[in-house]
């Protein structure tokens, strides 16, 4: 599951330009979607992005 930590992110649009899946869109995700891949987690310049199984 990935879950975008709101008080955290700062809308910079990086996690979903770097998602292989588009699971992420305008500060959410589609936890249908995602790979749990680490991408976005690993470039999240504010570490709001949590992948957890």
């Amino acid at each position: 599951m990935l879950v975008i930590i709101s008080e955290k992110c700062i809308e910079c649009g990086l996690c979903s330009l770097l998602c292989p899946s588009g699971a992420i869109a305008n500060g959410s995700v589609d936890n249908s979607l995602c790979l749990l891949c680490g991408e976005c987690e690993a470039n999240c310049p504010e570490k709001a992005i949590k992948v957890s199984e």
